[in-house]
């Protein structure tokens, strides 16, 4: 998921301040599944980061303020938009749901059962529910509950109890499973395999410190995946990849700042250029937060990362989609339309995450010599930039007065002002495909 935070916003500041008028700013349409997906249909969604009530005293204290000023996620609200999603599934009924990963806000054991027992109910409509872990699930030392006297530790889980908590999402139904990671295959549909895989590092987490956020896998992963991708080809069975990390660049340049490297899988193109070899066309993705679709062609074939929206993001994305009978997979983007306690949470989630960005944003740019007259300016184009990537479908730069007279103010800056300009381009300038909606073929 992608970390709203002052650490991560340093080095992606470059990449933020896209400007783009209100008119950008408008959500995926609702559509609703047809009787044709009823036999193969699916729905994805990611990057839930559930926070358990039970460790956050009051939404007030002051340990809690200090957490979101620095990560503009809603944390609060992340039990009713868990419960709304799973409204959505309900009324959906699809054969499976696949949640690709960032399921807890920092690992906390607790929320981790509580989102398993929520998850329980669906399999009991028969509907079969798929997890992956994301960079704070495992083994997390940053998991913390608040209380009145401040952020505490809170406990979080081992690998080997993640996959025991989550033991009927996915593991105990794998026809094969790794050694060395979270990673498992799984036959969903009859002829289908689903590669649920793990290049999360949670091995390198140090105790008492940070979570690493970047993504690669290790060798004996690599090799596993080849074994199963090979016994895919050779009985028949169609693959389909999930995993959090993008396996495609989203935006031009993505992997290659020090930090937004971090949510592209580590050597990309290579790992991508295997799976396009080894027939696999599809991967579902998550962690930047941004729903977004991608699509590379490598010299065996082509190869589709399908990135979903967070829920605690706004717009609260997430995927509805089918697999038919020619090896043909369709897709379209749903939204939370509303959750409890909250009034208009469309237009209370959008402004949420344009005021919070546009705080975090404006210290950035003044600790990096842009002048206090135009940061809070700047600050507000960027943080409308990051509204409009997470909503995916981008048109590119408006020529709106406020976003043209931004980009003259850079110009005056030098070679820094020409760069964050066409950093501008870059991010307003959506890569194709369509985000929203789109069939593509499985074989």
């Amino acid at each position: 998921m992608l970390n709203i935070r002052l650490s991560t916003l340093s080095a992606l500041t470059i990449l933020a301040l896209a400007g783009c008028d209100d008119s950008t700013l408008a959500v995926p349409e609702i559509l609703e599944p047809t009787k044709a997906d009823s036999t193969a249909s699916f729905m994805v969604a990611s990057d839930l980061h559930y926070f358990s009530p039970g460790l956050l005293g009051d939404t007030a204290l002051a340990s809690f303020k200090a957490y979101l000023q620095n990560d503009r996620k809603m944390i609060a609200q992340s039990p009713a938009l868990l419960h709304s999603f799973l409204d959505s599934v309900r009324k959906h009924m699809p054969k499976m749901v696949l949640l690709t990963g960032d399921l807890t806000k920092d690992g906390e054991k607790q929320s981790h059962q509580e989102l398993a027992d929520s998850l329980a109910t669906l399999r009991k409509l028969g509907i079969q529910v798929y997890v992956i872990p994301g960079n704070h699930d495992v083994a997390n030392p940053e998991s913390q509950a608040y209380t009145s006297t401040g952020a505490t530790y809170a406990p979080n889980v081992s690998s080997a109890e993640f996959a025991a908590i989550y033991k009927d999402c996915g593991f105990d139904q794998a026809v094969a499973r790794d050694a060395v990671s979270l990673s498992y295959v799984a036959e969903p549909v009859p002829g289908v395999w689903l590669f649920a895989m793990d290049p999360t590092r949670w091995k390198d987490n140090v105790a008492g410190g940070k979570e690493t956020v970047g993504g690669r896998f290790l060798p004996q992963t690599m090799d596993w995946l080849e074994t199963q991708l090979d016994l895919a080809k050779a009985q028949g069975k169609v693959p389909v990849g999930a995993m959090h990390h993008g396996i495609l660049e989203h935006f031009t340049g993505q992997a290659k700042d020090s930090l937004s490297a971090d949510y592209v899988l580590a050597g990309f193109d290579t790992v991508g250029a295997f799976f396009a070899e080894k027939g696999m066309r599809v991967v579902f993705t998550g962690h930047f937060h941004a729903n977004d679709i991608a699509t590379k062609v490598f010299s065996s074939g082509s190869l589709t990362d399908i990135e979903t929206g967070s829920l605690v993001t706004s717009p609260s994305p997430f995927r509805v989609g089918s697999l038919s009978a020619n090896g043909s997979l369709s897709v379209r983007t749903s939204k939370i339309g509303g959750i409890s306690g909250v009034t208009d949470f469309s237009a209370w989630s959008s402004r949420f995450l344009l005021e919070g960005m546009s705080q975090l944003i404006e210290p950035v740019l003044l600790a990096k010599g842009v002048p206090a007259t135009y940061a809070p300016l700047i600050a507000g184009v960027g943080a409308k930039a990051y509204v409009a990537h997470y909503a995916g479908d981008e048109s590119g730069v408006p020529s709106d007065s406020l976003t043209q007279s931004v980009i003259r103010t850079l110009a005056g800056f030098g070679p820094a002002g020409v760069g964050l300009t066409a950093s501008i381009t870059t991010l307003s300038t959506d890569l194709g495909p369509a985000d929203s909606a789109g069939v593509f073929t499985l074989r």
